[in-house]
């Protein structure tokens, strides 16, 4: 099966009806989904829920898909992208991960969210990209903030009140800009370079030197 995401120690393959079984002792398991919507879900919701992701996917190209230790082939979770709350008819979009207890503590949430912030700004066309928690989750918290992750607000989401945090794209990539410089004299006698990186979307001037004082 196609790899969606890869990261040092995991990869993240689209939705599939291969694991529903260990993705639905993921949704079952009340110590992982303690902060995650309304709790724990019926095997019927387990089947609604992965078939809206598998809908996302092949409607949108990306999605929650399901995450694999590469060392062991183990299941371990759900993480990726999708339009805020399923809805596709704005333009937010979040990210999301849950993962099996015994996986926790190893670093792998922060992994997994930074490799989806680097796949959201490589492959879609937003300036910003979202993840909405339970406001108590504080192990959540901190995994988005290691990642550079922001509070922004507290938001209704999913039928319930939500911390909101968001990362903005970078600025410019250097290695794609195409950079021209320019010397500016000013009517007191300095001269002045300045630095254009020019780069979709962005334009950048940079003061690089001064000389004549």
């Amino acid at each position: 099966m196609n790899i969606f995401i890869e990261t040092p120690r995991l990869i993240i393959k689209p939705p599939n009806w291969i694991d529903f079984e260990a993705y639905h002792g993921l949704l079952s398991d009340p110590e992982v989904m303690r902060y995650i919507g309304k709790g724990i879900r019926t095997r019927e919701e387990t089947q609604e829920n992965l078939q809206n992701q598998i809908n996302h996917f092949n409607k949108h190209d990306f999605s929650l898909g399901f995450v694999y230790e590469k060392q062991t082939g183990l299941f371990v979770g759900r993480a990726g992208l999708v339009y805020l709350e399923m809805k596709d008819d704005q333009s937010d979009i979040e990210i999301g991960y849950a993962l099996h207890h015994q996986f926790w503590n190893q670093g792998y949430g922060t992994e997994l969210v930074k490799a989806c912030i680097h796949w959201g700004f490589q492959h879609l066309p937003v300036k910003q990209l979202l993840a909405v928690i339970n406001p108590d989750n504080e192990r959540s918290r901190r995994v988005l903030e290691r990642a550079g992750m922001r509070y922004w607000q507290r938001k209704h989401c999913y039928q319930t009140e939500v911390a909101q945090y968001f990362i903005d794209r970078p600025a410019a990539v250097f290695h794609h800009a195409q950079v021209q410089a320019s010397r500016y004299w000013t009517s007191s006698g300095l001269s002045i370079q300045i630095t254009h990186f020019k780069n979709k979307p962005y334009n950048i001037f940079k003061f690089t030197s001064c000389s004549g004082l």
